[in-house]
């Protein structure tokens, strides 16, 4: 999310309706829907993921070509950069998943957000 006001083109009017808009809002929605439904959320450390290969795990700045292509240096696979980042935060989202006892799972089907990141 850095720099997400400097690369997004909105008209004008849009600017700050955008711009005032909370990504902690967001969360707050997404752990009160799970909460409802009795879901666990998994936040992760986004750091590297766009710059790490879904593929073969190689971390490289140069691997991310422009905002829109992955281009894994060392394996040579060509990805959509959104795509190839949102698996290796699945990927770390398994992981953290794995690494919990089944109590730490489903205490009331619920955990706080905050206690599961990785």
């Amino acid at each position: 999310m850095t720099n997400i006001r400097e690369t997004t083109n909105l008209r004008r009017e849009q600017r700050g309706v955008f711009h005032n808009w909370s990504f902690y809002q967001l969360r707050k929605f997404i752990e009160y829907k799970a909460q409802a439904k009795g879901t666990p959320v998994l936040f992760v450390n986004p750091k590297n993921t766009s710059k790490t290969c879904s593929h073969c795990g190689y971390l490289a700045p140069g691997n991310r070509k422009s905002q829109t292509l992955f281009t894994c240096q060392a394996c040579g696979i060509g990805l959509n950069a959104d795509f190839n980042a949102s698996q290796n935060i699945r990927q770390l989202g398994i992981s953290l998943l794995s690494s919990l006892s089944v109590n730490q799972r489903n205490v009331g089907g619920y955990r706080p957000a905050d206690k599961l990141t990785a």
